[in-house]
């Protein structure tokens, strides 16, 4: 029979000695704790359990990159190790290991278990200990579409439970939250309803719009990033606008954020040329057209010279991509002030989308905690429809909307943070974010498809 064994490497400290780790040059011959802070080259990394000698980063069973660190926190790599041990561990995801010995028969059954899910596999001749664990894992993603496999040899795997989530950078998402399928792949002209446009409006101040997709399929897909901020004096007359956006493209591979594309002003990416209709028209205001593979992707918008207002951020797939890829979902994370924060989407198609929309606060306290954050989230969703605006749904906590219930593992655990799931026909939808009672702080507002 075979072995399965999970090993959970985020390990919360009980026991300090010292409030912050400081990092040192990591050595051949020293053994390291759990928590421990070490360079190699030009990258640190963080012990995820105690190391013995001689095990050099970036091996994966015992050392995490603090840059995924800094992308799921929201700070600078630099200011990581300003950060407890225990802080930077939790904001890590989950990692679990399998391990398979080499004594399969036919008809054995395997299993693999995560987040107190388990999946089983039986065995059929001619299984290798590699196909078995590709076969959980591909089970595991039905569940947890967002697995990352870091590591996979025969017999051996490591996988990361990433969140089913399009969100900001900063990790405040709960590993139940990963129960959220994705759609198959399928061409936006072939009548299924698809994400085919996303954005977000917000107020940014010293941290960053982030704006996150997550791109399902098989193929390349052509999309166009953009940015607002003094366009939308027209709109917005009475509101700070935010004068010089910038945008900076992150992509997460093996679990770790890089930056992909950074763009100040219009003109500055190669491909704006061909696309110059898209432009806003405002010099200032950064485009970019490129084509991501599947996968997730984190758009960040911030002022050039640190200075704040509000801003848009625009995700559309543009009109001559002929892939089979999809928008997932998306979310926002953003600072909401006398003014809601805004995500849009445009659905496609023919047919009835079911989406789930869901906005934090409160429940972020962990992965923010030095952060203002919106005490008690309202969403209100608005359709547009013959071009006005009529709003559609409002929910201002979990459970006052009726289908919750019936998803209530995609809750995010805190009452006051409202959840809807709802059946939308292809359109235009906004949703709002406010504080119930008017007042300011961070959240995240969250769209996915949903079965």
């Amino acid at each position: 029979m075979f072995s399965i064994k999970n090993t959970l490497l985020l390990v919360l400290l009980t026991s300090l000695s010292s409030l912050y780790a400081q990092p040192s040059q990591w050595g051949p011959t020293a053994s390291y704790s759990t928590g421990a802070l070490v360079i190699v080259g030009t990258s640190t990394y963080i012990a995820t359990q105690s190391v013995p000698q001689g095990t050099s980063p970036p091996d994966t069973l015992y050392w995490t990159d603090l840059a995924l660190a800094a992308a799921e926190m929201e700070i600078p790599v630099e200011d990581v190790p300003t950060e407890t041990p225990a802080d930077i561990l939790a904001s890590l995801p989950m990692q679990t290991q399998i391990a398979l010995s080499n004594d399969s028969v036919a008809g054995d059954t395997v299993s693999l278990t995560i987040d107190s899910e388990t999946f089983t596999y039986v065995v059929v001749t001619g299984d290798t200990n590699a196909s078995i664990i590709s076969a959980l894992i591909d089970k595991a993603k039905v569940k947890f579409p967002n697995l990352s496999v870091q590591d996979q040899r025969d017999g051996y795997a490591t996988i990361v439970t990433l969140t089913a989530e399009i969100k900001s950078t900063n990790s405040d998402v709960d590993t139940k939250e990963t129960q959220v399928t994705p759609p198959t792949s399928g061409s936006t002209t072939g009548g299924g309803p698809v994400f085919t446009g996303i954005s977000s409006r917000a107020y940014v101040d010293d941290a960053p719009m982030v704006g996150s997709v997550i791109i399902t399929g098989t193929e390349p897909k052509n999309v166009m990033i953009r940015a607002k901020g003094p366009s939308m004096a027209s709109a917005l007359p009475n509101k700070k606008l935010l004068a010089n956006p910038k945008i900076t493209i992150l992509q997460k591979i093996n679990d770790v954020w890089s930056i992909k594309e950074t763009s100040l002003d219009y003109g500055d990416h190669s491909s704006s040329s061909v696309y110059s209709s898209l432009s806003t028209g405002n010099t200032l205001e950064p485009m970019i057209v490129t084509s991501l593979i599947p996968g997730t992707y984190s758009m960040r918008v911030e002022d050039e010279s640190g200075g704040s207002g509000n801003a848009n951020l625009e995700i559309y797939e543009i009109e001559d991509d002929t892939s089979s890829s999809v928008f997932y979902g998306v979310s926002s994370r953003a600072y909401v002030d006398d003014a809601p924060m805004v995500g849009s989407v445009i659905i496609t198609g023919t047919e009835s989308k079911n989406v789930m929309i869901r906005a934090k606060g409160p429940s972020m306290a962990t992965a923010l905690p030095n952060k203002k954050l919106l005490a008690n989230p309202k969403i209100t969703v608005l359709q547009k429809v013959n071009g006005v605006w009529s709003t559609l749904i409002t929910s201002l906590d979990y459970g006052d909307h009726s289908s919750s219930s019936s998803y209530s593992s995609l809750s995010t655990g805190n009452d006051l943070e409202p959840m809807i799931v709802v059946s939308l026909d292809p359109g235009t939808y906004s949703m709002r974010v406010e504080d119930e009672s008017g007042g300011t702080g961070n959240a995240n507002l969250e769209i996915y498809e949903v079965k």
